[in-house]
């Protein structure tokens, strides 16, 4: 991968998230679901892995933008000649897989390049390629076992030709020729590659569709582009008019409240933690995973921040998808019986050790955040009982919870170093700690938090002021090599001060960490603060949800 993560753009249909880079290259797409193998891969490898690329020819990206509050994305070239504009969207709620690429020439004269090669299963099979005839246009038909995808648009137009709009071709250039095949182009590519050169002069528009459908169904329909885009408009646009914004960082919280829809499956309700897979949190190292999956963890925390912002909707759909997931009853409106079943998990398992929060690959231990998230189980069923009604064994439920808070305070605090530790019995820290005010464990100002946020402070912040998870050097987690200063930990650190009367610190923390955003608002898990480079997957889920908890927390604080 050359293109830094910065220089990736999201679209997004609610059902999948390709990645566009800033010299309009779409190198991450994965049809026709998040989970599903890549198309385009040279996000991971390099462009005979797989993109599809629309440049101007001798041109500069003068601008890229979301329009307001969507994920439609447009880019804005500027040649020696003319002025083009590259429009890329994802529609959704059509129950198709479709990826929309529109080019309008705004002054003068320009010539936008077409460079299409396309893969199936993360460049592990080629496909069969071949033009045929659809709705009366030449259309490109790629199939690898059970896919199929079909491009329409110009880009089969022989040169020296006008099509119907009235759109001009270079006539030194042929726009359908396949690079590396007996049609001729350049040698030596590993897989058929369609390229293009197309000038367009002001007021001229190009339109291309691709479209994934099943390998053993009949073509999909043509898309009616100008339909499309005004659809996926007014869709992104009206579910932000219904956000809840009260912040002085009020357009990167919504932006990434808007990531977190995104994220989430329009069908199932399940949110994934992030759109892409094996983005490495260290360049050749083996802390690399596949996010494109649901994480009970991530997507409570999201659930959490959407319902305070008055997002009801994406809570009952993940709820619903939780209750299928696990073979709950789709009868119970509260779905309290599931909750009472985790609660008798949490019961039958008390004495279990684990991996902890961030899922270590090392020995099994008592994790103080753990053994703090056990204790908030029992808890909220006890508070179900007493202040809803509800039904439960709630004595036991008041004596285990009890148990577990003296087990936490004897065993997850040390008194040696004033803190408490990441482990039982032990001496160090770990940026999850910060989450036991936000169970209601204790209270933000609590002394015991406060020295246990000055020792992490001490063992975890790094000479820029960010904050890795745990010290890596201990071999707690199995794994080799380092990794960066993670994102949500840093977010976690700015709501503790801003809620313990720190609040110019959580301040100025905020400010840092909301520059790293790239230029339209997206976070990646970690931050190389030496390259000053976005790291991990991307955008994160876990990244985004911790800085519109921040905020809101700055914005609480304030009122107080």
């Amino acid at each position: 991968m050359s293109t830094p993560l910065e220089d990736y753009a999201l679209l997004s249909d609610l059902r999948t998230g390709p990645l566009v880079s800033r010299d309009g290259s779409i190198d991450w797409l994965c049809l026709p679901r998040f989970d599903s193998a890549a198309v385009f891969c040279a996000v991971l490898g390099d462009e005979d892995d797989g993109r599809w690329k629309l440049s101007a020819v001798d041109g500069e990206v003068v601008e890229r933008r979301y329009v307001p509050q969507t994920f439609v994305l447009e880019t804005i070239w500027r040649t020696p000649t003319g002025t083009l504009r590259v429009t890329d969207l994802l529609p959704p709620g059509t129950g198709r897989a479709d990826l929309v690429r529109r080019v309008e020439c705004l002054d003068g004269s320009a010539q936008i390049q077409h460079d299409l090669r396309l893969r199936f299963d993360y460049a592990r099979a080629t496909p069969w390629v071949r033009v045929v005839e659809h709705a009366g246009s030449p259309a490109l038909l790629s199939l690898a076992g059970p896919d199929g995808l079909l491009v329409t648009g110009p880009q089969l137009t022989w040169a020296g030709a006008e099509d119907e709009g009235g759109v001009r071709h270079d006539a030194a250039e042929q726009p359908g020729a396949f690079a590396g095949t007996d049609d001729g182009g350049e040698a030596g590519a590993r897989a058929p590659r369609l390229t293009g050169t197309f000038r367009l002069e002001e007021g001229d528009v190009l339109d291309w569709d691709l479209t994934w459908f099943p390998s053993w169904s009949d073509l999909p329909d043509p898309v009616d582009v100008d339909q499309a885009l005004a659809e996926t408009l007014e869709l992104w646009s009206g579910w932000s008019a219904r956000v809840t914004v009260e912040t002085d960082h009020a357009a990167v919280v919504l932006r990434s409240l808007l990531v977190l829809r995104a994220l989430t499956h329009s069908e199932t309700g399940g949110i994934v933690a992030a759109p892409t897979a094996s983005l490495p949190e260290g360049i050749g190292g083996e802390r690399n995973w596949d996010y494109r999956f649901v994480w009970l963890r991530d997507a409570a925390l999201t659930i959490e921040v959407a319902v305070a912002h008055g997002l009801t909707e994406g809570a009952r759909l993940w709820r619903d998808w939780l209750l299928r997931a696990v073979a709950g009853d789709a009868d119970d409106e509260y779905s309290w019986g599931l909750q009472k079943s985790l609660l008798r998990y949490c019961e039958v398992n008390l004495e279990r050790q684990d991996h902890g929060i961030w899922e270590m690959r090392g020995d099994v231990h008592y994790f103080t955040h753990g053994r703090a998230m056990m204790w908030a189980a029992f808890d909220r069923g006890v508070r179900a009982v007493e202040q809803h009604g509800l039904d439960g064994p709630v004595e036991r439920w008041r004596e285990l919870r009890e148990v577990l808070r003296e087990e936490i305070d004897s065993r997850g605090f040390s008194t040696e170093v004033d803190s408490f530790t990441q482990t039982y019995d032990g001496t160090d820290v770990d940026a999850s700690l910060l989450q036991l005010p936000h169970t209601g464990y204790l209270d933000y100002d609590d002394p015991r938090m406060l020295s246990t946020v000055a020792r992490i402070e001490s063992e975890l912040l790094d000479e820029h002021g960010l904050l890795h998870r745990y010290r890596t050097d201990t071999g707690i987690d199995g794994l080799e090599g380092e990794e960066h200063p993670f994102l949500i930990c840093c977010f976690w650190l700015v709501e503790q001060h801003a809620l313990s009367g720190r609040l110019d610190d959580a301040e100025a923390l905020m400010d840092q960490l909301v520059g790293y955003a790239n230029d339209l608002g997206l976070l990646s898990e970690e931050y190389d603060p030496g390259a000053g480079r976005l790291i991990g997957n991307f955008p994160q889920a876990f990244s985004h949800l911790g800085l519109i908890r921040a905020a809101d927390a700055i914005a609480a604080a304030r009122r107080a």
